[in-house]
């Protein structure tokens, strides 16, 4: 990381202000655009160790912000509960594969959550089966983001099917990821993927992660959300297309 030279600094600069700025627009996407991007000039693994602190910040501010915490934590503790494991879990199998195999990984589930959050959900899932999915969903959600830092895709479809309004649809996300970042950054450490140097790299990728969530913020209101979309699944396909095909290069 030490190595990195300015064209290099200032493309993963552009990768998390991209990040922050689809954040601060819908909510999520922050590890999925970021990741991505990032991925263009330096290895997989390396993008995702950078993550963790950003996204302990942003989803810190996301979920405190609206008041939604407390009942987020009371109607969702089953997922919230099961998340810590998954995610574990997702570390372990992080650091124990070579850099291609999570390139491939990852690219796969960028290019699903592109493609998903295109779709209209239209199915609507029942107070009882909330219950008894969320266990599930928790521990899904946090292998996919103990591997990728990418948390959002199972989270975000089963909170869009129970139909919650829009502000208690972010502030739930925020908490979710947050629960999930902690162990993440625990587990990193515990496996030798998050030393002093990628800990200080992480703290200088708030910056430019933060810079985005405030542009992407003041852009909510004067921004053509079906565009802005349809821009960012074609970052997204290509970006994930990319990790997929370094995969097998």
């Amino acid at each position: 990381m030490n190595d990195f030279d300015i064209a290099t600094l200032a493309l993963l600069a552009l990768g998390l202000v991209a990040g922050g700025v689809t954040k601060g627009f819908a909510g999520s996407g922050l590890p999925t655009v970021s990741v991505a991007s990032m991925a263009v000039v330096i290895d997989v693994p390396t993008a995702v160790a950078l993550m963790p602190i950003p996204l302990l910040v942003a989803n810190a501010r996301q979920a405190f912000r609206g008041g939604y915490m407390r009942n987020a934590m009371r109607r969702f503790w089953p997922l919230l509960v099961c998340l810590p494991f998954g995610t574990v879990l997702g570390v372990k199998v992080l650091t124990g594969i070579d850099a291609r195999t999570v390139s491939g990984l990852v690219g796969a589930i960028v290019v699903a959550f592109a493609l998903l959050s295109q779709v209209r959900f239209e199915w609507r899932v029942s107070a009882r089966r909330d219950r008894q999915l969320q266990p599930l969903v928790g521990l899904g959600a946090g292998v996919i983001g103990g591997i990728s830092s990418i948390f959002a895709p199972l989270i975000v479809m089963h909170l869009m099917s129970l139909r919650l309004p829009k502000d208690e649809f972010v502030g739930t996300v925020g908490l979710a990821y947050l629960v999930g970042i902690v162990p993440m950054i625990l587990a990193l450490a515990a496996f030798g993927r998050l030393g002093q140097t990628e800990t200080l790299w992480g703290a200088a990728a708030v910056v430019p992660v933060l810079a985005g969530m405030f542009l992407g913020e003041r852009l909510r209101g004067r921004f053509s959300e079906t565009l802005f979309r349809r821009c960012l699944l074609v970052l997204l396909l290509l970006a994930g297309l990319n990790l997929i095909v370094q995969a097998f290069a």
